[in-house]
């Protein structure tokens, strides 16, 4: 009873620190978006949080299949006669190209792109 009552006196005392602390100075949470439509696009489109109204090629995809960043490469583009096999074998970090590929030459909505299953991962704005 005693150490019931000692603790309930320090969680009190706990708050009144609290209280009387000034606001942070670093917010605590940072404001996450996501894109609504998601966009993929080459390095010539700009990046960022994609809407309908500001259409960026977007830059933090996740693949819901592996559960994987997306690895993007600038100004490159697969040969269409890629083999999957070829990535899983040949690349040092196969984790990460382990199952699906896309070489976006303008901006395309990933609605588009029914073999893809990639997300936004997230934008800290």
């Amino acid at each position: 009873s005693e150490d019931v009552d000692a603790l309930l006196e320090d969680l009190t005392l706990l708050d009144d620190d609290f209280d009387s602390l000034d606001s942070p100075s670093i917010p605590i949470c940072s404001y996450v978006s996501r894109c609504c439509p998601v966009f993929l696009g080459c390095s010539a489109i700009a990046n960022g949080v994609g809407t309908a109204v500001s259409q960026r090629s977007c830059d933090q995809l996740k693949c819901i299949s592996c559960d994987f960043r997306v690895a993007m490469f600038d100004d490159h583009e697969w040969d269409p006669s890629c083999d999957y096999f070829f990535f899983r074998n040949n690349v040092p970090n196969c984790q990460k190209l382990r199952c699906s590929w896309h070489s976006a030459l303008n901006l395309t909505d990933l609605r588009e792109q029914h073999q893809l299953k990639w997300v936004c991962g997230k934008h800290d704005v």
